[in-house]
């Protein structure tokens, strides 16, 4: 009777974790934050966690070696002009570290980004490679009409490829699961 009850409870612990998998892969971290500032840049939920998870996996104290900072993983430059537009008082590095600084900042960039290049995946690729590097892979081109895949794999840096795919892979798992924006 023992071990009747001990692989009842297995079963019942292993189709918990197979029901929540997806939701501890794919975490909704900082959520309130997220859906105010993706309400006030007139952006998804599901994008916006989608670039914190490839970025910085939920860390608030990531730093990458070419210095980006935090959720998002901006750079102090980049962040610097937005806190100035968004009238950020008393700005400094250390406040990048700040969920609620940090993601507002990544909200504005990628809302920036996303009117400047008209297609989320040109600007996951600006936002990753920086300034006006799409502009110029694509001179010439109308990657506005390219097929996702297509675009993707015409990105000459295989980290901004990789990056730019993984958010987009995020993406569709975050509306796969939550069906956040509508």
């Amino acid at each position: 009777m023992k071990k009747i009850i001990t692989v009842g409870a297995l079963i019942i612990f292993c189709v918990w974790v197979l029901v929540r998998m997806p939701q501890l892969i794919y975490p909704l971290a900082y959520a309130e934050l997220v859906d105010e500032y993706s309400k006030e840049f007139s952006l998804e939920p599901e994008f916006v966690f989608s670039v914190i998870r490839a970025e910085s996996r939920f860390n608030k104290n990531a730093k990458s070696h070419k210095g980006a900072i935090g959720l998002m993983q901006i750079l102090f430059e980049t962040a610097k002009n937005g806190a100035d537009e968004l009238g950020v008082e008393n700005f400094t590095e250390e406040k990048l570290f700040l969920p609620e600084v940090n993601i507002r900042i990544g909200c504005w960039y990628l809302n920036k980004l996303t009117r400047e290049h008209e297609t989320m995946e040109a600007a996951l690729a600006s936002y990753n490679a920086g300034g006006n590097k799409v502009k110029g892979w694509f001179e010439g081109v109308d990657y506005k009409n390219m097929k996702q895949e297509d675009f993707i794999q015409s990105i000459p840096y295989p980290e901004t490829r990789f990056f730019v795919s993984g958010v987009i892979n995020n993406y569709k798992m975050y509306q796969r699961i939550y069906q956040l924006g509508g």
